[in-house]
């Protein structure tokens, strides 16, 4: 069990860090009123929710609930343990963190396979940079053309045609060589208990994560084998996940950022290239298609997409299943064509970087002509009979647009193209339409709207709530702002909060208040170990409070919570009541309309007195 942290380590660390700068750098964040907003990194949305208060320190979505502070926010985003994000922010900071007895006590695998992994880096420049042992891939690199800054800037290394180079090096630094196989960077010959390096012969290209972390490798093969494949990526791992990572993104993100548009490529020397030559905002996925996570990762940094991949099929078919993936996290796509035969890092070598950024992505189609174009292909439109079944085809696709305008102006563009009546072409797409919508098929209420709406930070849907439940909230909310309100609520209140999830959060400000005597939000909810109490305590400490609240209003909060379960006692007497009468029960009901006066008499005299906070 790691050690408790003292109280006065947390505090210099949460007073020298600011969470609007940690967490600007993974969401893009712009200030509106006293808060900053963006679109939330915990799930997908389309119109930012997710607000930080740099005068609290606190952040919270106000569409998934997640909240908390800043060590709440890098526990979330990097998967780490508390202490584990507190050592990472005191690091940041210059804090000087109390050194655990033992060097493995309190350590994660996961901390040390990071170690591990830096390491291996360090070797393996070490090696590619050698004249004798880095000659063969030295030469590789001379030959695709990639120079000493390109090396620098990504780090390449060279790992050699031996088998248990890296293995005794990180042995003699007192790594496991269990750990090291379970994270990737050993293989283990199967009932031998052996351990030899994963890769050998290879070019080197480090994967990073977003605080610039080595957590993978890619491998390019350097010489001719049956039986190795040309590209070896790291295993899935606690710290790799490929549908996670996209390559190159750690360092990319501000360029992306500056043009609100990312470029995604195939392989790693796609991207080497691209930089070498001055295009920055370019990532690669790690021989995977484009995934949900990916795309939700991209939506935070931009919303312009342009896909990029190889012109052969694979590229193509890679390209069309992006495609519904980035449209659906709220990215705006278009996809660019490499002329046929070539990839991106050929074609940029050949050509330069004007050619690549103004004829191959300048030209980049939209969704619609590109998967029209890509329908063109598969019919002989000089045969007659083809060309109307590439029109049937054509409106099939048309359906599938979520906009009437949309729909009509590609309508126009088939009807003018093949001369064909436009009235005919909408009633024919009607037909398909309609098959659909009963066969269920229809995607016209699913759509996906990029851009900025009238909507603000996803809160424009207001909620109705009983007026009991409101007033609890905003005790609640005062009560985190305002210590002294503390004493009042719990003689007027205490645990009689009708939310059993409001008396709990309650429960804890009257014990934190009792333990410090004061109020200190930010340290209140670090106090909090349960994620529910968390995010509402985020949820309630960014609400709109205007001022001081008065006596009278913290009267008339109390009154609503207390009157609520005789208004509740009164309704159920009444129903009570009515069933009585339906029923000919004229005694019961009488005896039921004398228990409704008697209700209504203590629900008049609960109102507390209005009593003076003290300053």
């Amino acid at each position: 069990m790691a050690p408790m942290i003292p109280e006065s380590i947390l505090e210099e660390v949460r007073n020298r860090v600011d969470i609007v700068e940690v967490v600007g750098r993974y969401v893009p964040l712009r200030k509106s009123g006293r808060n900053y907003f963006g679109l939330c990194p915990f799930h997908s949305e389309k119109t930012p929710s997710f607000s930080v208060s740099p005068e609290k320190q606190i952040f919270h979505c106000f569409g998934c609930g997640k909240g908390g502070n800043v060590f709440t926010f890098i526990q979330e985003m990097e998967g780490l343990t508390f202490t584990e994000a507190v050592r990472t922010l005191a690091q940041e900071a210059g804090v000087d963190m109390p050194q655990d007895e033992s060097p493995a006590a309190g350590r994660s695998e996961k901390e040390t396979l990071l170690e591990a992994y830096a390491w291996a880096l360090k070797l393996y420049r070490y090696l590619l940079l050698h004249p004798q042992h880095g000659a063969a891939a030295q030469a590789y690199l001379r030959q695709r053309g990639i120079d000493g800054k390109a090396v620098q800037t990504f780090q390449l290394g060279y790992a050699p045609d031996q088998w248990d180079v890296l293995a005794k090096f990180l042995q003699k630094k007192g790594f496991s060589p269990d750990l090291l196989a379970k994270g990737g960077l050993l293989s283990e010959t199967k009932g031998q208990n052996r351990y030899y390096d994963k890769f050998r012969h290879r070019l080197m290209i480090p994967i990073f994560d977003l605080r610039g972390r080595v957590i993978a490798f890619g491998g390019r093969l350097l010489g001719p084998s049956e039986q190795q494949p040309k590209y070896l990526n790291s295993p899935e791992t606690i710290l790799f996940s490929k549908s996670r990572v996209l390559y190159h993104l750690h360092q990319a993100r501000s360029a992306i950022r500056a043009k609100n548009e990312v470029i995604i490529m195939e392989g790693y020397m796609d991207v080497i290239t691209a930089v070498q030559h001055g295009i920055e905002h370019v990532v690669a996925t790690l021989g995977t298609a484009v995934t949900p996570e990916h795309a939700r990762i991209l939506r935070r940094h931009a919303e312009k997409v342009v896909l990029c991949f190889d012109a052969d099929q694979a590229g193509q078919n890679a390209s069309l299943r992006g495609i519904d993936v980035l449209r659906q996290a709220g990215c705006s796509v278009r996809i660019a064509e490499i002329p046929q035969g070539k990839d991106p890092d050929q074609y940029i070598r050949e050509n330069g970087r004007e050619a690549f950024l103004y004829e191959v992505i300048g030209n980049a189609l939209p969704v619609v002509p590109y998967r029209l174009k890509q329908l063109r292909r598969q019919f002989d439109l000089n045969d007659e009979d083809s060309r109307f079944r590439y029109v049937q085809k054509a409106l099939e696709l048309v359906t599938e647009l979520p906009f009437a305008v949309e729909r009509d102006h590609y309508l126009r563009e088939l009807a003018a193209e093949f001369q064909l009546s436009l009235d005919a072409l909408k009633e024919e797409q009607r037909r398909i339409y309609y098959r659909r919508k009963q066969a269920g098929q229809t995607n016209w209420d699913n759509v996906v709207v990029t851009g900025h709406t009238s909507r603000q930070h996803g809160m424009a849907t207001v909620k109705r709530f009983p007026a009991y439940y409101t007033a609890e909230r905003h005790l609640l909310a005062w009560m985190m702002r305002d210590g002294r309100i503390i004493p009042y609520v719990q003689q007027e209140i205490g645990s009689q909060f009708n939310e059993e999830e409001h008396a709990v959060l309650a429960a804890y400000i009257y014990a934190f208040y009792e333990r410090h005597g004061e109020m200190d939000l930010n340290r209140f909810i670090h106090s909090l170990t349960d994620v529910r109490l968390v995010e509402m305590a985020s949820e309630l400490a960014m609400m709109e409070l205007e001022g001081d609240v008065s006596p009278q209003a913290l009267a008339d909060y109390v009154a609503e919570i207390k009157r609520y379960p005789k208004w509740m006692e009164f309704e159920e007497t009444r129903e009570e009541m009515q069933k009585a009468e339906r029923l000919g029960d004229t005694e019961r009901a009488l005896e039921l309309a004398q228990q409704l006066l008697r209700i209504k008499r203590e629900m008049r005299m609960q109102r507390p007195p209005v009593r003076h906070l003290s300053m």
